[in-house]
């Protein structure tokens, strides 16, 4: 898959990412910039290898069933 892909393969890395849903916090008018984020789905096989190293505790989410 390009470039990252072949640095992937050499660091004996997948491309994988975790389940994860963006967000964007966009305030009109306002003097801040927009928060751009994601949240990562809490027991995700990818969870603890993410191939970007994206997931953080803080942002780890446990999703209920109903």
């Amino acid at each position: 898959d390009g470039s990252v892909g072949k640095l992937l393969v050499k660091l004996h890395r997948h491309a994988c990412r975790p389940a994860h849903i963006h967000f964007r916090i966009h305030v009109p008018e306002s003097i801040y910039d927009d928060l751009i984020t994601a949240l990562y789905i809490r027991g995700d096989p990818y969870e603890s290898n993410d191939a970007v190293f994206g997931v953080k505790q803080i942002v780890l989410l446990s999703m209920l069933k109903k």
